[in-house]
């Protein structure tokens, strides 16, 4: 075993910067937890939300006024992008 001695100064230094490493892991962390597929919708909950219909929500789709993902048949909507529309008062819950 090696016994290494450090100024208490440095010591006291990586001390503020391994705080600094944590505080930033956890922001990241945070932040992409914003980004898992449980904020995503499928198209039933988009519909409900924004109260319309099936088709309407496929012609806002081809239209290119909402963003999507699809997996095989299955389309997906980010939560953040009804909130947008939400938002801008063209739709009231």
């Amino acid at each position: 075993m090696q016994i290494i001695g450090i100024e208490e100064s440095l010591y006291e230094k990586m001390l503020s910067q391994i705080e600094m490493l944590i505080f930033t892991v956890e922001y990241l962390s945070q932040k992409s937890q914003d980004k898992c597929l449980s904020k995503w919708l499928d198209c039933q909950q988009v519909c409900s939300i924004l109260k319309i219909t099936p088709k309407t929500l496929q012609v806002y789709r081809e239209t290119g006024k909402i963003g999507f993902s699809q997996m095989n048949r299955k389309v997906f909507y980010r939560s953040t992008d009804i909130k947008k529309l939400l938002k801008c008062g063209i739709y009231k819950i």
